[in-house]
């Protein structure tokens, strides 16, 4: 399901950028870096779950000459309470750092402030540095360590992005 085109419009990604529903297909069609072929790997039936959230959450992509250079999924874990996953053309990100950065960050600055998400948070792992990095450039503040979480057994991080705007029930915030 793609978002609604105020998300997009929101996000300004560069014009030659091109937001289109998200297909599979998108996923493998990108030069995956080493450690998202091993995640993809971890999932015998890989493709049906992505379809599924696809089809029930949102999931965007960005082609930019009839290209995939990255996907987006979210999904909502409860109320409030949503993870984005984000899988790039490695050659592309690498290529194209600044502008792949500042494109996500405003898109996850929108997306977190939606009115019906409290909570928006990204998963990590442990053993993919640049990738910790750039969930704290893309906005995300770090809040755990998840020993051996990752479907191979990796330690992972979970980032997370509130929406301030609404209220919380935690003592923390009282």
């Amino acid at each position: 399901m793609m978002p609604d085109r105020d998300i997009i419009d929101a996000a300004q990604f560069p014009v030659t950028w091109m937001i289109t529903p998200f297909h599979v297909e998108h996923i493998h069609a990108m030069q995956l870096s080493e450690l998202d072929q091993r995640t993809i790997k971890a999932y015998d039936n890989f493709d049906d779950l992505v379809v599924a959230y696809a089809n029930n959450f949102y999931a965007f992509s960005i082609l930019i000459d009839g290209q995939p250079v990255a996907s987006y999924l979210l999904f909502n874990l409860w109320s409030g309470h949503w993870e984005v996953t984000v899988f790039k053309d490695f050659r592309f990100a690498e290529a194209n750092i600044v502008t792949f950065t500042r494109g996500s960050r405003r898109m996850i600055t929108h997306i977190a402030n939606l009115p019906f998400i409290r909570r928006l948070q990204i998963t990590v792992r442990d053993d993919n540095p640049s990738a910790l990095r750039w969930a704290e450039l893309i906005g995300f503040s770090h809040e755990a360590f998840l020993e051996a979480y990752a479907p191979d057994g990796c330690d992972a991080h979970i980032f997370k992005r509130l929406n301030h705007g609404i209220h919380s029930t935690s003592s923390r915030t009282r």
